[in-house]
């Protein structure tokens, strides 16, 4: 081979590195897994809590995708007294972040953090589908999750739909819910306190101005507020404002405080304006 057909190659390999980067970066690793994001110091888990062999080889199960045995370490840590709601912000989190930490020191190749996110994936899926912890009667609330079209790397907006559940609220939507007419319609029949919409990149994040326009005016709750997260915020969190967001949530912990407090200063002024 030539050293002109080499030098081509090596050119061509460097710009899909490039394009791989933007992906990883934008795509596969939404908010919460982003490498430059501090670890949480509020939330009540820490992989320093366990011994660093379980976090290892949590890891490299998930990077097996061997889902029976990475379910039945989770269910003996659940035993020994850690939550799946502590969990899922600690060790799957972390997780996560690790793998996009590996991908960008070349110890991890581009497929393996996407088949190793998709197990995660899985895993909270299976796990929150069976879990006893979420309080049937609720508090009342009720959310509803989305993401626009052509989002394909859900794990985060599925970890914030199961923390909400577990934390007895009525959810409505996640992965599998996308904007546009559907979601209109279903904001028109039933009644949200909370609208909770994520973006993976900048060009998502500005394209749901006019949808939290329309879904504000098509709500039956008419006060409904908009909160929205993912890494299309991390840049410039100053979007989430000029597309008409009531506010911004990091992660799913944050999600929790933001929606709580978005609903508190509601009944508030609520209050004052009932008093005169």
């Amino acid at each position: 081979m030539t050293d002109d057909k080499l030098n081509t190659i090596e050119v061509r390999q460097g710009r899909i590195r490039e394009v791989l980067q933007e992906i990883i970066r934008g795509e596969v690793l939404p908010r919460v897994f982003e490498t430059n994001t501090p670890p949480n110091e509020n939330r009540d888990f820490d992989t320093s809590h366990l011994p660093p062999e379980t976090v290892q080889r949590f890891q490299q199960l998930v990077l097996e995708q061997n889902v029976p045995a990475c379910l039945e370490l989770v269910h003996r840590l659940e035993a020994s007294g850690f939550s799946l709601r502590s969990l899922c912000l600690g060790l799957f989190t972390d997780t996560a972040r690790e793998f996009g930490e590996r991908w960008l020191r070349d110890e991890l190749g581009f497929a393996e953090v996407t088949i190793g996110l998709g197990t995660l994936h899985i895993i909270v899926h299976q796990l929150a589908a069976v879990d006893k912890t979420i309080d049937p009667s609720g508090n009342g609330h009720h959310i509803l999750l989305a993401s626009p079209p052509g989002e394909q790397h859900l794990l985060g907006i599925l970890i914030v739909s199961k923390v909400f559940e577990m934390e007895g609220w009525l959810v409505t939507g996640g992965p599998d819910l996308r904007t546009g007419t559907e979601l209109k319609e279903i904001v028109g029949k039933t009644w949200f306190d909370i609208i909770g919409l994520t973006a993976s990149t900048e060009e998502r994040a500005m394209a749901l101005k006019p949808e939290i326009l329309d879904l504000r005016s098509a709500s039956l709750n008419q006060s409904v507020q908009v909160l929205v997260g993912g890494n299309g915020f991390s840049n410039h969190p100053g979007i989430s404002r000029d597309i008409g967001a009531d506010d911004l949530a990091d992660d799913a912990e944050d999600a929790i405080i933001k929606a709580t407090m978005l609903l508190d200063a509601l009944e508030q002024a609520t209050r004052q304006e009932a008093s005169g």
